[in-house]
């Protein structure tokens, strides 16, 4: 294991990088990208050298002689490695139309970002390469002399081209010559009539193969974005594999988290991260293993679950675990997403029970109405032990799920966690399979009559306990339901569209001349105004 501390410029002289497919998708956003900023800034401002972050590498042992570069892995440091290819390709493409500053930018260029072959620039000679589907849409959209307008199409793209805009907007307002010098102390780059500096620099670690990743990976990590729960997990279990020499369980972790963070990536592709998903489903996935609800530090658990004193004795159950994290993920996928292809629960239930599968996913996946987080790893369970082979009792305990999360924590005001440690058990005993789905569903009645009875139900209802979210899921199931005891088509059928409507009231807070009204008037119109049979949805004005 070599390690070495290097410039930006020197880092990519005669190398090339590839980000392999396991790791995450480009994760950085706004706050990473401006801390970046400010860093090159201060390197401006100061005279010292600064340190700019840790990058580990392995060799590839790449036997293609054509091409002129070694190329190695990159196992830490790329979301800071590609920002940095990002903002130096914006500012050679705002360079290279000078005439002053064509040939420095061309430097630039060939050396971190692609290779020309003769005058012609040459793709195959990118110093850059990233993994997985998002790769075209970095050399196209971001990276390339000349960017195509694509649309992005995954969460990894578009926070590609947020970070590219914002380098873009930010070196607009910089002159040209100032630029050159921004780079040139900011970045330690090459300027006319200087050479490349080594005031920034880079710690680099080169490992020879992955049991020497797996040494340094618990305690070395590229500053930026705070480790998420399964960032934290992989690392010790990539330790674990080192310790044991287990170049299988370095693979087996390697193409685990591929897939874990490739699913995720899917379930809400319009969010910036996926940190709050994989925290997630670290939590749901440890529930569905042990049963425990209140563990959020789930590396720590881990850690204890397979201690490192005896890394090959445990190394067979670490194995487990990381099957276990690939199927929770892809079952977490379909609870999130019913339809999400390959592998929608269409192919599973009829459509009916489909139609029924996707109204309850709604409410418990809704921000502001889901308690998601107590249900999930029972759905999860239910799904892989029932679905296939009796799909009828996972409908009707995700029904339950909805009627615990309606009844009980919404309208009845149950704390959000109610039931949690009973939900938890039926998960993980449903897992395990020393219950059944009947027994599971004889259980959640249980919990659906304790925390919202009909009586504790009606009572809130006729007091319109509601808040506004809940008013208007409640308005909208209301009229599909009407509409469909009376053949008729609802007006609203989709609750993303009702989502948007106001909860306005049939006879007015305020009606005209509700000053002169005689005081038996008043106290009816207060009794009356905001029950739920006053209220309608309409659209926004």
């Amino acid at each position: 294991m070599l390690s070495s501390a290097v410039s930006l410029w020197e880092l990519f002289k005669g190398r090339a990088f590839v980000i392999p497919d396991y790791q995450r998708a480009y994760a950085w956003t706004k706050r990473q990208v401006e801390d970046l900023w400010k860093d090159l800034k201060d390197n401006v401002a100061g005279s010292r050298k600064h340190f700019m972050g840790t990058i580990i590498l392995k060799d590839l042992e790449k036997s293609d002689t054509t091409v002129p570069y070694k190329s190695y892995e990159i196992v830490d440091g790329q979301q800071r490695l590609t920002s940095l290819v990002m903002l130096v390709a914006a500012a050679c493409r705002k360079l290279w139309a000078t005439q002053e500053f064509g040939g420095l930018a061309h430097r630039w260029y060939e050396n971190l970002v692609c290779g020309f072959l003769g005058d012609a620039l040459d793709n195959t000679l990118r110093k850059l390469n990233l993994g997985g589907e998002d790769d075209a849409y970095f050399w196209q959209a971001i990276a390339s002399p000349s960017p195509a307008s694509l649309s992005p199409q995954t969460a990894g793209q578009r926070r590609l081209s947020s970070v590219n805009r914002f380098f873009e907007e930010k070196l607009q307002n910089i002159p040209d010559g100032e630029l050159v010098r921004f780079l040139h102390e900011g970045l330690g780059l090459p300027a006319d009539q200087a050479d490349a500096t080594e005031r920034v620099l880079f710690l680099v670690y080169e490992v020879a193969n992955d049991l020497d990743v797996g040494l340094i990976f618990e305690t070395v990590n590229d500053r930026g974005k705070p480790l998420s729960q399964l960032d934290k997990i992989k690392n010790y279990l990539m330790y674990l594999a080192s310790k044991a020499n287990s170049a299988h369980l370095i693979k087996a972790v390697n193409n685990a988290w591929g897939r874990v963070l490739r699913n995720l990536a899917v379930v809400n592709e319009e969010k910036e991260d996926t940190e709050a998903e994989e925290n997630a489903l670290a939590r749901y996935h440890w529930i569905l293993r042990t049963g425990q609800p209140r563990v959020y530090e789930v590396h720590h658990a881990v850690k204890e679950a397979f201690p490192s004193g005896n890394p090959g004795i445990v190394i067979n159950d670490a194995a487990a675990y990381i099957d276990g994290l690939v199927e929770a993920s892809e079952l977490y996928l379909k609870i999130r997403l019913p339809d999400a292809k390959p592998g929608s629960l269409s192919s599973l239930l009829s459509p009916q029970a489909m139609a029924d599968i996707r109204t309850y996913l709604e409410l418990l996946n809704d921000d502001a109405l889901g308690t998601m987080a107590s249900f999930a790893p029972l759905l999860m369970a239910s799904l892989k032990v029932c679905a296939n082979s009796e799909p009828e009792l996972f409908v009707e305990i995700a029904r339950l799920c909805y009627l615990l999360a309606w009844r009980g924590h919404r309208v009845c005001n149950r704390r959000s966690d109610a039931g949690i440690d009973a939900l938890a058990k039926l998960a993980c005993d449903l897992t395990n399979r020393t219950t059944s789905g009947h027994e599971a569903i004889d259980s959640l009645r249980e919990l659906v009559n304790r925390y919202g009875s009909d009586r504790d139900f009606r009572e809130n209802l006729e007091r319109n306990t509601l808040s506004i979210p809940e008013r208007r899921w409640f308005l909208w199931r209301w009229e599909v339901r009407v509409a469909g005891e009376q053949k008729l088509a609802p007006h609203i059928l989709k609750w993303a569209d009702a989502r948007e409507l106001e909860v306005e009231h049939i006879w007015p807070q305020k009606p005209e001349g509700f000053d002169t009204w005689p005081e038996e008037w008043r106290e009816k119109h207060k009794e009356i105004v905001d029950q739920l049979g006053n209220l309608v949805l309409m659209q926004k004005p």
